[in-house]
Formats: structure tokens, sequence, C-alpha cells
């Protein structure tokens, strides 16, 4: 069988203000059920544990922090196409916002790709 594993990673640089850089991966596992997909999560996640010298010198340490989630995909093999990982949740109808009207042409753009004028910050 075949499992979708989320694992997180943290990466962290000395002096970069107390800031964590995280990572969620999506690895595809093969096992014969989800304690065997688990440990193997577990392995890989910790094998993949590294560090390195970014170009200011620093030393860059990626570890592996845990195993936010397994789902088994219900399928013997995988295929083009199919869905290895889900997610749904709730969105209350009263919440939900329309979309924004398209952006005038006379309006500069920033380097974000959202419209702006002068004075609207």
């Amino acid at each position: 069988m075949w499992y979708g594993v989320k694992l997180l990673f943290e990466s962290s640089i000395p002096h970069e203000d107390h800031r964590i850089l995280q990572e969620e991966s999506i690895r595809l596992i093969e096992a014969n059920d989800e304690s065997e997909a688990r440990s193997k999560a577990n392995i890989l996640g910790t094998s993949e544990q590294h560090e390195y010298e970014n170009p200011y010198g620093e030393t860059v340490r990626w570890r592996f922090v845990s195993i936010l989630e397994i789902q088994d995909l219900c399928e013997a093999t995988v295929f083009d196409g199919m869905e290895v990982f889900s997610f749904m949740k709730w969105n209350d109808a009263n919440l939900v916002s329309t979309p924004s009207p398209p952006a005038r042409a006379d309006k500069p753009r920033d380097t974000h790709g959202s419209s702006f004028a002068p004075g609207d910050m």
C-alpha cells in the first residue's frame, strides 16, 4: 500500500533573530500498514537532516521535527495524476470573501503583483 506522509523540517541560522524557517514536505511511502509507514517516515526524516555553510559563512542546520500526518492513498500502485494528499476544512459561508475587481490599467503595479495607487498606502 502507498501512504502520503507530511514531514516537518526546521532550518536554523545563527543570528537570524530567533526566526525559524519551516518546511512541510509530502512524501510517498510504500508500506504494509500505517505503523510501518510511520517507522519508514521517521527513518527518512532523520536521514535528511543536514547542515551546510551559506554564502555568508554561517552554518545552516536542517532538522527533522515530526510527522504531521499520514494518509492511506487506498491504491496498490501510483499513477499519473493520482491524489497523494488532501486537506479538507469547513468554510463559514458568511465569511467567504468575494474576488476583488481587476486592477485598473492606470494604476501602477508593485513587485508582488498587487495594484496600488499613490496615496493608497
